[in-house]
């Protein structure tokens, strides 16, 4: 394949791919396929426009007013979250040199669309907000009461001081009301602590991010947590996830999470343990084999097989 590509081509693709259309998306592939066009070429221009389009986002000035695709470009600029073009940027190079190893060119082109589908912000809204939003009141109106309200229970022996530090050593209320100050903030601290060993899944789910601050949250293994400091490790593999901004927007909800500042770390190392993601995977994976076992062990299934000597395609099985 030797044609050049239009940048329309392109253009097509990122329209499809904002709509959540993955069959436009491979019409327009197959449409290349049809004019002979350099799928190579294709993902390489693909890489540049990704390119364009964060500079567009970061420094429009930088945007040449004689550029022909200047309104295009601009327009999607303003629609993709800035994240995830630099997430789509590195797929798209990605792409580019797993084309060789691909069964045929258009197969690995195919695959890189997919991958840019399946990464997607998962709605228009989250990208054209900040993720914030939505953050603030599900965390502090689902996760902070239900970690607070045990610790408070504890805390009586606070009021048992006060009562001991009258009886003992009379002082007077500013002293009383600074030594209920230190014992509220233990409350928080405990009670965040609290919250942080129960599960990592439990609080992905609190938080409720979106976009790739999620899919970088669900790949993470909590690793540990002070007062100032959490630590995640991800897996090198998922390097490709580890983005500023989906880094800053994860650490902000956890930060509103347990209602403290929070300097958020992440470490590549292998994860000891399932993270939420690869738990999500292992059970769909489980209630797979069970629809599949349930299908092999009904009757009329199994009787149609001995009788036609047919084979069950286990792939077309889908758990209800």
């Amino acid at each position: 394949m030797l044609g050049t590509v239009d940048l329309d081509y392109l253009f097509s693709i990122l329209d499809a791919l904002l709509a959540g259309d993955a069959a436009a998306m491979l019409a327009v592939a197959d449409d290349m396929a049809m004019r002979s066009l350099s799928f190579d070429a294709a993902l390489q221009e693909m890489s540049n426009l990704f390119t364009r389009l964060q500079v567009a986002q970061l420094a429009p000035q930088a945007v040449a007013d004689d550029l022909p695709e200047r309104a295009r470009i601009l327009e999607l600029a303003a629609q993709l979250d800035p994240e995830f073009v630099q997430l789509a940027y590195q797929i798209a190079v990605h792409g580019r040199k797993e084309l060789p190893l691909a069964p045929d060119d258009q197969a690995g082109f195919v695959m890189t669309l997919l991958r840019l589908h399946a990464f997607r912000p998962t709605s228009g809204g989250e990208v054209a907000t900040p993720g914030a939003a939505a953050v603030v009141p599900q965390a502090h109106g689902t996760a902070a009461p239900a970690t607070i309200k045990p610790i408070a229970k504890d805390v009586p022996s606070a009021t048992v001081r006060g009562g001991r530090a009258n009886e003992v050593d009379p002082a007077p209320p500013p002293a009383s009301v600074a030594l209920e100050i230190p014992v509220a903030k233990v409350t928080e601290e405990t009670a965040a602590m609290a919250s942080v060993d129960a599960d990592w899944h439990q609080i992905l789910v609190a938080i409720k991010l979106g976009g790739m601050a999620r899919e970088l949250g669900q790949h993470c293994e909590l690793r540990s947590i002070d007062e100032a400091r959490i630590v995640l490790c991800l897996s090198p593999i998922h390097r490709h996830l580890q983005m500023k901004p989906a880094q800053d927007k994860l650490q902000q909800a956890l930060c509103e999470y347990f209602g403290r500042p929070l300097q958020l770390s992440i470490e590549l190392h292998e994860v000891s343990g399932d993270t939420p993601a690869a738990t999500a995977q292992r059970q769909k994976h489980e209630r797979q084999e069970r629809a599949v076992a349930a299908v092999e062990q009904d009757d009329f299934v199994r009787e149609v097989i001995d009788l036609f000597d047919a084979t069950l395609i286990e792939s077309s099985i889908k758990p209800v």
